[in-house]
């Protein structure tokens, strides 16, 4: 009963939506321009309504007799998932009814299955007269189409078809899966179809049962449109080539490869006459036929589009994007088509490169439009028939897709063929934009006629106002001069043109050894300039400079163009000149005599100056071993004495300490005046790096106590930065001569305090370090020359010294970027600060106001 009532309401829904014109049926049923006989319908509709209480359970068929052209089955078909993919028509035959469902439209649309169908019909001929019929299956791209004909006996015939197997195993010669069914009068017959595909059924897959007759004149029908279609890209094909051989531009060998390209694809993927007559025996090449050429396609493609839209100079970054997604769309086709016959390869992977190469090929067509889309917007005007083109192809495969899906698009004869009416509409739109170029150059060279017109007039009007003669010949005869060059030779305006050079020679002689050296200026600078002595009108013999240059240098007889000026006062003048110019050279090589041995004396000198250096190192170092051995030797003796002194009185043990404290003064002295150190840091280049500043006045003050007499040396080190950029050795040597000079020239008993801050809050403000003390002081006259070499102040006294500590300080501390200023008033003792660049960050600095000491200040006042 409801197998019944199931076909009653296939039958109900033709019948009505037949009057209103509307339905899939009706679309379907009308390709052979005639009208179904839907009363024969409504009479087996009646029928049926009689017969239905006495068949509840009896199989019930469709009648063939009622189809006088073609019918699409797919709503009157039952269908079945096998998503094994493993069954055959034995196991399917055994499946219980309640498997099979129906399908609702007439065109089977599966979606995006994996899955293998089987479709199942019961055929019945009602008439008496036997039927030839033709039942097609799916479209001509289907990997596995199987038939398997069911008669009472069991299976009477199977047919294994499909782009998979070889054409010739089909058993009509039909683009289409198609099998030929003979029914006798009132016989019936089941019929199985399997349909399968290595990668999934995605598009619409029509079944029609077609009478003999209306299937051949169907097969004409189509064989006449894609005869069209294929006439139109051939026509297209061989007039734009050439087109491309009376204009030798190759945007149009770049259409029409494009052309070519698509053509022999849509042989293969939309038409399937590829497969029919070209590769029949040869299945395994439609899926990298399918595959490899679409991409391949898109290298003409978009040379035409880089080249025709000119993006590489208009819309650089276009150009390089385009060529981008053309090469990354090789990437995902070329491994498809490598992992085809490979069966390890994981269908995911397969699946992801496929979806990647749908994407990345819309990318580009859609790259292809919105570059269109900005050249029209710049201003080229032909782009505007570019976009409408590229926008077909777009919109076709937009199509093509959205009628995959189950609710998708309604499966139309536009629907279907999106692709090759997109492509139609794009090639004819790309002919007229290659067309509307030719009409958009055409307009360009007029315009540029126009403007070479006015530049011709804007050009004679220079060559007229120049100061230089300017002519052009072709074979040393000229073709055209200014008035400039006719009044350097005296000749009247015209009177030239035509005329060999040879009239502004003297002789042949010269003309042809002119000649010879213009050739050979040409082969080997490109270009002659040559002062050379011609011939005017009235025979007076003129100096002209002749700069020559070809039009082309590999052409000599498409002319040169020559500047001819006047140099005959200016060659006296240089006459003259040389003469000057001789008596300035003697006078040159005297002085530059001079100069030399000026020279060979400063170079002696010089040497005598290093060897004298070198003989003071040496001494100094001979000075320093020879003085430290005995210093040595009286250090040890002291230490000695004062060990063994225990029981001596106190007299005693004071004078072996006193000359403990003078050795310990005595080796303190060499190594500071003596050492090599002091002498070569300076040359070195600086080392910043952060050092503890708190260790560098503690290693000073210790030295200056050494020398001390009595000395009150202290630190101030509540307010010391943390860290200070610098050069330790350099540094340190700087803090121990400001130490050492405090200490060696203040009386005994007098205060020596050593201290640092920050003089800001950044932690790019300097660092100052002070040496102060409260001895004598320097008087005014003294202070300018302080950091005078060898300057040694009145108050020096009978210290030793050679007045070079407080240079070299200046120099250690000027190599690190940093200076030393003095403050010295007589009897308020001296200030020598260091001042070191910042460069810790700013949290290293102490949180403490700046500080700016009055210089009035005693060393007893800043240590309160």
């Amino acid at each position: 009963m409801q197998r019944i009532r199931k076909l009653l309401r296939r039958w109900i829904r033709p019948v009505r939506d037949g009057l209103s014109r509307r339905s899939p049926f009706f679309a379907q049923a009308s390709v052979g321009r005639r009208r179904q006989r839907w009363p024969n319908c409504s009479l087996l509709l009646w029928l049926c309504v009689l017969v239905w209480p006495l068949s509840s359970s009896a199989e019930v068929s469709i009648d063939t007799a009622v189809i006088e052209d073609v019918i699409a089955l797919g709503d009157l078909a039952e269908v079945f998932a096998d998503s094994s993919g493993e069954l055959g028509p034995e196991a399917v035959l055994a499946l219980p009814q309640e498997r099979w469902q129906t399908h609702p439209e007439s065109v089977l649309r599966f979606g995006h299955s994996s899955a293998a169908w089987w479709v199942r019909l019961a055929l019945h001929n009602s008439s008496q007269q036997p039927q030839d019929l033709v039942l097609t299956v799916g479209l001509p791209r289907l990997d596995h189409v199987d038939f398997a004909l069911i008669g009472d006996t069991g299976i009477l015939a199977r047919y294994e078809t499909g782009d998979q197997r070889p054409f010739a195993q089909r058993p009509l010669n039909t683009r289409a899966p198609a099998v030929l069914l003979v029914l006798a009068g009132g016989q019936s017959r089941q019929v199985l179809i399997r349909l399968a595909s290595e990668d999934g059924i995605y598009a619409p897959q029509p079944i029609q049962l077609w009478t003999h007759a209306a299937f051949e004149r169907h097969l004409q029908a189509d064989n006449l449109v894609w005869g069209a279609y294929y006439g139109l890209l051939l026509a297209l094909f061989v007039y734009h080539l050439i087109f491309f051989y009376t204009s030798r531009d190759w945007t149009f060998v770049y259409y029409s490869l494009y052309l070519a390209a698509f053509g022999l694809w849509s042989l293969g993927f939309l038409s399937g006459f590829g497969f029919q007559w070209l590769w029949p025996e040869r299945p395994g090449w439609n899926p990298p036929f399918d595959i490899l050429l679409p991409a391949l396609a898109h290298l003409p493609a978009t040379a035409f589009v880089t080249r025709y839209l000119q993006t590489r100079r208009q819309m650089p970054r276009c150009h390089w994007g385009l060529i981008a997604l053309t090469l990354a769309v090789q990437v995902p086709a070329l491994a498809l088509v490598l992992a085809a016959p490979v069966p390890s390869i994981s269908t995911t992977l397969i699946a992801l490169a496929s979806n990647a190469f749908v994407i990345l090929n819309a990318g580009l067509l859609l790259g292809y439009l919105l570059t269109g889309l900005l050249a029209w917007q710049q201003g080229f005007r032909p782009a505007r028939f570019f976009v409408l083109a590229w926008t077909f192809p777009f919109l076709g495969g937009l199509v093509h897709h959205l009628v995959r899906l189950p609710d998708g698009l309604p499966v139309t004869l536009v629907t279907t063929n999106s692709i090759v009416i997109g492509s139609t509409l794009q090639f004819l739109f790309l002919a007229l934009a290659l067309s509307e170029r030719l009409r958009d150059a055409d307009a360009r060279v007029r315009a540029s006629e126009l403007r070479l017109q006015s530049a011709n007039a804007e050009q004679r009007a220079t060559l007229d106002a120049a100061t230089v003669g300017i002519a052009f010949a072709k074979k040393r005869i000229i073709q055209r001069c200014n008035r400039t060059f006719e009044q350097l030779f005296g000749y009247a305006p015209g009177e030239l043109i035509g005329r060999s050079t040879r009239c502004l020679y003297a002789d042949s002689s010269a003309f042809e050894a002119v000649g010879t050296r213009f050739r050979r200026g040409i082969e080997q600078e490109g270009g002659y300039i040559e002062e050379v002595e011609l011939t005017r009108k009235d025979k007076s013999r003129c100096w002209i400079r002749l700069s020559t240059a070809p039009i082309d240098p590999e052409d000599l007889s498409k002319g040169l163009v020559g500047t001819f000026q006047d140099v005959t006062a200016e060659r006296e003048a240089m006459a003259q000149l040389h003469a000057l110019n001789t008596e300035l050279e003697q006078k040159v090589r005297d002085r530059t005599r001079q100069l030399t041995q000026a020279l060979e004396r400063a170079e002696l000198a010089l040497a005598r100056e290093e060897r004298a250096r070198e003989e003071q190192r040496l001494f100094l170092q001979t000075v320093s071993h020879e003085l430290r051995t005995p210093v040595s030797v009286i250090d040890l003796t002291a230490q000695n004495l004062v060990f063994d002194a225990e029981e001596a009185d106190a007299q005693t043990r004071t004078r072996y300490e006193k000359i403990l404290q003078a050795t310990q003064r005595l080796s303190t002295l060499l190594d500071g005046a003596l050492a090599d150190e002091r002498f070569s840091l300076i040359h070195e280049a600086a080392q910043r790096v952060p050092c503890d500043l708190r260790a560098l006045l503690e290693d000073a003050a210790a030295a200056a106590r050494l020398l001390s007499a009595g000395h009150d040396i202290r630190l101030r080190l509540d307010d010391l930065p943390r860290q200070v950029d610098c050069d330790p050795q350099l540094t340190g040597l700087a803090l121990r001569n400001l130490t050492d000079n405090a200490v060696k020239y203040t009386p005994p008993g007098s205060r020596v305090l050593l201290h640092a801050w920050h003089a800001g809050r950044r932690g790019s403000d300097p660092i100052c370090i002070e040496v102060a003390d409260d001895g004598d002081g320097l008087a005014p006259d003294e202070l300018a020359a302080l950091f005078e070499p060898r300057f040694r102040g009145r108050n020096a006294g009978d210290q030793p010294g050679m007045g070079m500590g407080l240079p070299l300080t200046r120099r250690m501390i000027e190599a690190q970027g940093g200076t030393v200023t003095a403050d010295c008033a007589p009897a308020r003792g001296c200030r020598f600060r260091i001042w070191l660049p910042g460069t810790c960050a700013s949290g290293d600095a102490p949180d403490v106001p700046q500080r700016e000491l009055d210089p009035d200040l005693t060393p007893q006042q800043l240590d309160q």
